[in-house]
């Protein structure tokens, strides 16, 4: 995944992809010498992989259930949708909207997935 510059010391990539999801972090182990010596150093590199947002959320414990009392009062919460993303950081929050489904009898909190 990695490659170094003989004279320079620069380490680059070799142009594999990366994912973090897969590997969030590598070490990259580099060797010193002098040629001719037997004289050599050693130092790690730690890389990091940041996050992109390649994953969509998706919803668990499908599927919902709801069973409303005719006394319910606005604002009683009925149920809840959880939906997890292997994303992380900000491209992992998650915010929920009611599309379709009566939204003027149900509303949907858009951090909490309570309905």
């Amino acid at each position: 995944m990695f490659s170094i510059g003989r004279t320079s010391g620069v380490v680059y990539t070799s142009g594999k992809p990366f994912d973090r999801e897969v590997t969030d972090e590598c070490d990259v182990f580099v060797e010193a010498k002098v040629e001719g010596l037997v004289k050599v150093a050693h130092a790690t590199v730690k890389v990091t992989i940041e996050d992109v947002n390649d994953n969509k959320p998706i919803f668990v414990n499908q599927p919902y259930h709801a069973i409303v009392k005719p006394s319910a009062q606005k604002g009683d919460v009925i149920g809840k949708v959880l939906a997890v993303d292997r994303n992380i950081n900000e491209n992992g929050d998650i915010r929920y909207e009611l599309l379709r489904g009566n939204g003027e009898f149900f509303k949907v909190a858009k951090k909490t997935g309570e309905i």
